[in-house]
């Protein structure tokens, strides 16, 4: 008997997409953690275009229309993710704050110590 486990016909796809794009041996946490997304960004723009589709007039599933579907989407694009900053603007960013010299470091830096005859690891006994 097989001891390959039946995966889902998406998780399988996920892990196609991460097998494209190099990403061989990507933990199932990580299959399992993308298709959760997957889901629930699908069940989002779905529920969203229902809204909107209800909102022109259209009442029920079968009054929801691409362009429903399209504008969920964009709203979505615009307000739940964001673009990285260009390259150019770190690079500048990270020159100016790397040009400036770091704090010299004081005579005594950590955390100060008491008198070794406070510390914990001092004998507490006397020998007679």
């Amino acid at each position: 008997m097989s001891d390959v486990k039946p995966v889902p016909r998406t998780a399988h796809l996920i892990s196609l997409i991460l097998a494209s794009k190099g990403i061989n041996d990507a933990p199932p946490a990580t299959i399992h953690m993308l298709l959760d997304f997957a889901n629930r960004y699908t069940h989002e723009v779905l529920s969203d275009s229902l809204v909107y589709s209800e909102y022109a007039g259209r009442n029920g599933y079968n009054g929801v229309e691409l362009g429903d579907v399209e504008m969920a989407i964009s709203v979505k694009a615009n307000h739940q993710f964001s673009l990285a900053p260009p390259k150019e603007y770190l690079l500048e960013l990270s020159q100016t704050l790397n040009s400036r010299p770091l704090p010299p470091l004081p005579e005594s830096y950590g955390p100060r110590m008491p008198a070794p005859r406070h510390r914990l690891t001092a004998p507490n006994f006397s020998l007679i």
